[in-house]
């Protein structure tokens, strides 16, 4: 079995790609063996969407760590008490200076200072015995709850949509190299959605062998253009999980050819393929971005983790997003506050902007073609839901506007957002909480049109759409492991591109 130290990274790694079930596991496994691993706690309590469990969560980090900045204030926000930091800011009480009484070797006459530190030592051990059995009970609860709520979920196609006015509760931050540019952010008018199904209403079919046993749709007709990047194929080194080889797919025929010697992640390209990104592990032996586009030419790739580090104070760069026009490149990273905010890369002119700044949670962007959209995934303490921020203008003093998608908390998990060709619709991923079945839909930005894309008993993940927004290729496991389908929206067709019986396929672009 892998140390803990890797198990840890792979939790994190899970956590910041939206795999919270997989990420409370692996932090589950770790605790068992190591129960005072802080920072596996603040992890888990990260990625528990349930209050209560959090709450109880970030109890136990502070019987190990008290002044754990993270359990402290998460812990004042969930229960609505004052900011212990701003509370230590108002304050500003000078350290009192130590006297002899204090720098004595004994306490009172008699009583020597060690043995009143191992008494104390004796009785906090005690303490921590008995909260640990407490927490052990009440969690066992807490989740016997979730699991009867979980079996209550509603279907996945229900959907509900509302424009958040951000003006009302913050101020959202730009900053622009080292200029800090406050935007205020407005909101959109309403919008209603409804949901239309595609043609014929015809769900993702059941998977029926086709002279292959792992082949469950018939092949990609010769005439469907262009190249389908994605990362798949076995990956023998158990650290890099999650990483697999850079692969580019003819989607006509169906012909892979493979960067050699890249174990990459969430590949991403503008529309001619001229610009690739991607999270790589070869490079770094842990994850880091880099722009490969002139590896494929027998160049070098461009170190993005240590652009971005030379600009600012943001850690672990993840998720990253390019624009069709190739000019903006979205990403994830950690802030100084330890959320995941998102910020983005100007080609043009090397300027990394911070689009959120509001101490929540983002992940999964996209961006749309010209660039003046990015869609995510926000986790608040309701839940996670889609949203897109105009960024056309975020770096000049102004107004900006958030569309909220989705205001359904947990009852529906959302994730993989992606962006049409041309900017009018929205492919995204939808699962009941507690499920692992996920299923594909479009909403128009504009009018919050609903339209089904897949609708099965597998799970279905990573839409993409082709050039001309016709298809949408994605990751689904109808013979449980994940291989590249391709949807027309046209007809209603569903095709299979890749044929993997041990080694999933995902898909992260479509080029001309």
């Amino acid at each position: 079995m892998a140390s803990l130290e890797v198990r840890y990274r792979q939790a994190l790694q899970a956590l910041e790609a939206g795999n919270n079930q997989r990420a409370i596991s692996l932090l589950n496994d770790i605790l068992a063996e190591d129960s005072f691993y802080v920072d596996a706690w603040v992890a888990k309590a990260r990625a528990l969407p349930d209050n209560d469990e959090k709450l109880d969560v970030l109890e136990q980090i502070l019987l190990l760590d008290p002044d754990n900045e993270y359990a402290n204030e998460e812990r004042a926000r969930l229960l609505d008490l004052p900011s212990p930091s701003a509370q230590k800011a108002a304050a500003k009480t000078p350290a009192k200076k130590m006297t002899a009484a204090t720098t004595s070797s004994e306490i009172a006459p008699g009583i020597p200072r060690q043995w009143a530190l191992m008494a104390g030592a004796g009785l906090a051990l005690y303490t921590l015995l008995i909260c640990g059995i407490t927490f052990a009970v009440i969690s066992s609860s807490n989740a016997n709850r979730s699991r009867a709520e979980a079996d209550q979920a509603t279907s996945v196609a229900g959907f509900t949509q509302t424009v958040e006015s951000a003006a009302s509760t913050s101020t959202a931050i730009a900053q622009v190299g080292t200029v800090i540019v406050n935007q205020t952010a407005t909101a959109q008018a309403s919008i209603t959605p409804t949901l239309t199904a595609q043609p014929s209403d015809t769900p993702f079919p059941t998977p029926t062998p086709l002279g292959d046993e792992f082949r469950t749709a018939p092949p990609p007709r010769e005439d469907t253009p262009g190249t389908i990047i994605a990362w798949g194929g076995f990956n023998p080194n158990p650290s890099s999980e999650g990483y697999a080889s850079l692969l580019f797919y003819d989607v006509s025929t169906g012909a892979s050819e493979t960067l050699d010697d890249e174990v990459v992640r969430d590949i991403t390209s503008d529309l001619g393929g001229e610009r690739l990104v991607t999270m790589s592990w070869t490079r770094f032996q842990e994850p880091g971005m880099l722009d490969v586009s002139a590896v494929r030419t027998g160049g070098e790739p461009l170190d993005l983790s240590e652009v971005i580090r030379t600009q600012g104070t943001i850690e672990q760069p993840d998720q990253p997003a390019l624009s069709a026009n190739g000019q903006v490149l979205a990403f994830t990273g950690l802030a100084d506050n330890g959320t995941r905010e998102i910020y983005y890369y100007n080609y043009a002119d090397g300027r990394i902007v911070q689009v959120t700044s509001d101490n929540l949670n983002y992940l999964d962007v996209s961006v749309s073609a010209d660039g003046g959209k990015i869609a995510a995934i926000r986790q608040t303490p309701g839940g996670v839901d889609l949203i897109a921020i105009d960024v056309s203008a975020i770096s000049d003093p102004g107004t900006y506007s958030v569309t909220v998608f989705t205001n359904d908390g947990n009852t529906t998990i959302e994730s993989d957002p992606y962006f049409s060709p041309l900017g009018s619709a929205l492919a995204y991923v939808a699962r009941a909480e507690g499920s692992e079945e996920g299923d594909i839909f479009s909403v128009n930005v504009d009018t919050g049109e609903l339209t089904t894309i897949t609708f099965s008993e597998a799970d279905e993940i990573k839409p993409v759409y082709s050039p001309t927004g016709r298809y949408v290729a994605y990751a689904a496991n109808p013979l449980n492991v994940y291989n590249i389908f391709i949807f027309d929206t046209l007809t209603g067709t569903t095709y299979q591109l890749t044929v993997e019986d041990n080694a999933p396929v995902f898909p992260g672009g479509w080029i001309e």
